[in-house]
């Protein structure tokens, strides 16, 4: 098995989303191929042809209308899209969703008032509950979540599968595709979220007074994990 993991972040998460992934989908490091955007910046969407499947990552540091300080966003679309296209297996998370939302003529805004840092409750759609990527999950689930952008409107024929009380696209597909991207984080565990929020919270995820109760509060939310398990059993 061969993963491509594009990365777009400027800081040392780039190495605790790559360790997270490798954990949660038990690879080995030669399985998962880390293409670090800001190091590259360019990419070229036939490049997905040497590979099982297609990771988007998230981001902590960045929003789909940065255009100045995404100079690669168009290159990252056409991937996604030549993902859809040649049925490559695509996954995303967090950024991810907010990156196939735009690559397929959707909307991303940043709604702060809406903003979700912590362990939040999702709920699955009718279709969400007969998909195989939520295969042996109750619903609702607990999810691990930190964002301020939320998908507002949804690309033409994509289908909602998740959606929480403050942010209706959790969770994005294409039927027919193994295609999904999620809002939340089904790659952290309780020691990620604690990571990431002890890392992020001064970017906005978090008031200095909420950090402590959040963390306090923590979860192991085990069952979105299984998301990326069940997408490993789809490729291979």
């Amino acid at each position: 098995m061969k993963i491509l993991l594009i990365q777009t972040r400027k800081d040392k998460m780039i190495e605790h989303e790559y360790n997270c992934i490798i954990k949660e989908m038990d690879l080995k490091p030669e399985e998962l191929i880390a293409y670090d955007m800001f190091k590259e910046n360019k990419i070229d969407a036939e490049i997905a042809d040497q590979y099982d499947a297609v990771i988007l990552g998230g981001t902590g540091e960045f929003a789909v209308y940065n255009k100045d300080q995404l100079p690669f966003l168009e290159d990252i679309y056409k991937l996604i899209r030549y993902c859809y296209d040649k049925d490559i297996p695509l996954i995303g998370v967090c950024f991810g969703i907010q990156l196939a939302a735009m690559a397929f003529g959707g909307e991303v805004k940043y709604m702060p008032e809406n903003k979700e840092a912590g362990n939040y409750l999702v709920s699955l759609s009718e279709e969400g509950k007969k998909n195989p990527i939520f295969e042996g999950m109750p619903d609702p689930f607990c999810a691990v979540i930190g964002h301020m952008d939320c998908v507002t409107k949804v690309p033409e024929n994509a289908v909602i599968l998740a959606s929480s009380e403050r942010c209706a696209v959790q969770a994005l597909t294409f039927p027919g595709k193994k295609f999904y991207v999620f809002q939340f984080h089904p790659e952290l565990d309780k020691q990620g979220l604690v990571d990431r929020l002890k890392f992020y919270y001064k970017k906005g995820y978090a008031q200095e007074e909420e950090i402590t109760d959040i963390i306090d509060n923590a979860r192991e939310a085990n069952e979105p994990r299984k998301i990326l398990k069940n997408f490993k059993k789809m490729i291979m």
